[in-house]
């Protein structure tokens, strides 16, 4: 049957270069959120991940029977955070914000939600359940993170997302912020674009707030919304003013590199002591509905990247209509190239240049009638560099797009999302287990 599909395929190069994560700007604010477009709602991981095997912290939610076991400061109940079989990235478990309709919500604040943080280090808070600590100058956080299918953001008749994400934080004694970095979606266009945004109040710094980066990742795109979606931020301490690192991922790409930051100037007398992730959304939702975090993952050693699959993983489809008949997909290897800063404001980017990644088409498929699709022989061809081949090359940055077909007319090809990496080759020793060829890391 794939053949039938395919045949419908044509490509004058298998090279191709792709500008992932951004839409273009609208005239006035959107009143209403976009329809749904054809898109790869996950690439399921292999069982136990081996991304996250250098790490000093990672859960799935899978055992774990009440959130204060792992996590020392936490928000759960009727309209924050709960543990649910509702949706899940791996496993059957994952983390449930429950997001309750501000007109109906009874609550002070209209926008409490949930949050669950985990402290390491030399932090002063919760000191007695840390084992380790060494104080931490770099880490890297990792999490998957999705907006139900159908989330709407339109409030007061603007889009306007729940902008709190993540934060990464250094706090002292009766919680004193010192430095913060946030993860957070930015309102101030239609296109959400994720924003890393940072306040500080250590000693030396020139500074309280850094001006703000803003990536070219868009929340309200149709596309990242009703799937799951790789993020991560890493912070990395320098030993002087404007030396500390910040860099952030999505989908599998590099959304910004912040060098020469001024978080802590230097100032050690604590490390990296928290990292949080939190779902608060000021004014309130419009109504009742989810968005969902899972493999969630600390490490000291470098980048953790996306979840890890096999050589043939199985893709699971979001149609944009639900009475697509057929899906035909293309999965291809990716390459980013460097990110380019665009406006700079005090020595750091204020914004970055479109996303460019070379990609490589290795496998075409389809699939009639059904929500899942294994990337193998039976379901498509493999093609370019993996021609003849029965699988997809070990440590490599995929990255995936689809059409679907509705009343025998073909929708247009979503861009290159649901970026994933394929596992290191069997027996391959840890001095081996690099990053996935392709992924932009510093």
């Amino acid at each position: 049957m794939h053949k039938r599909f395919l045949g419908r395929i044509t490509r004058p190069s298998m090279l191709l270069v792709c500008l992932c994560g951004g839409t273009a700007a609208a005239d006035t604010p959107s009143a209403s959120m976009p329809a749904p477009v054809p898109r790869i709602e996950r690439v399921v991981p292999l069982k136990q991940d081996p991304a996250v095997e250098g790490s000093f912290f990672s859960e799935d939610f899978e055992a774990l029977v009440a959130l204060k076991d792992r996590f020392f400061d936490v928000a759960e109940g009727p309209g924050k955070f709960s543990i649910s079989e509702a949706d899940a990235f791996d496993g059957k478990k994952g983390l449930d914000q429950s997001y309750i309709n501000r007109q109906t919500y009874d609550a002070p604040d209209k926008g409490s939600a949930g949050w669950v943080s985990r402290f390491f280090g030399d932090s002063p808070l919760f000191a007695s359940r840390i084992e380790d600590k060494t104080q931490v100058t770099r880490i890297y956080a990792r999490w998957y993170h999705k907006f139900e299918d159908g989330f709407d953001a339109v409030v007061d008749g603007k889009v306007h997302f729940p902008p709190k994400t993540a934060r990464l934080r250094c706090q002292g004694a009766g919680h004193t912020r010192i430095y913060t970095v946030h993860y957070w979606i930015d309102n101030e266009s239609p296109e959400a674009f994720i924003a890393i945004e940072r306040h500080t109040a250590a000693p030396g710094t020139h500074r309280e707030w850094i001006p703000k980066s803003v990536t070219r990742f868009s929340c309200s795109n149709p596309e990242n919304i009703g799937r799951w979606v790789h993020m991560e931020l890493a912070v990395t301490l320098g030993d002087k003013p404007r030396s500390d690192h910040v860099q952030a991922w999505a989908d599998g790409k590099l959304i910004a590199d912040i060098p020469n930051d001024d978080l802590s100037a230097g100032w050690k007398k604590i490390g990296l002591t928290e990292m949080m992730w939190d779902a608060y959304w000021n004014g309130g939702s419009p109504k009742d509905q989810h968005r969902y975090y899972d493999a969630l993952a600390l490490s000291q050693s470098g980048p953790i990247g996306p979840a890890r699959s096999g050589p043939n993983p199985e893709l699971r489809l979001a149609a944009g209509h639900p009475k697509a008949e057929a899906f035909e997909v293309e999965v291809a290897e990716g390459a980013q190239k460097p990110l380019r800063p665009d406006k700079m404001y005090d020595g750091v980017p204020g914004t970055f240049h479109p996303i460019e990644i070379d990609c490589v088409v290795v496998w075409r498929g389809g699939v009639r009638g059904k929500d899942r699709l294994t990337v193998d022989t039976k379901n498509g061809v493999f093609a370019g560099p993996r021609a003849g081949k029965d699988g997809l090359d070990d440590n490599v940055l995929h990255f995936v797009r689809i059409r679907e077909s509705l009343g025998g007319t073909w929708s247009a090809w979503s861009g290159w999302h649901a970026g994933f990496a394929t596992a290191w080759k069997s027996g391959a020793k840890s001095g081996e287990r690099t990053l996935p060829c392709g992924y932009l890391a510093r």
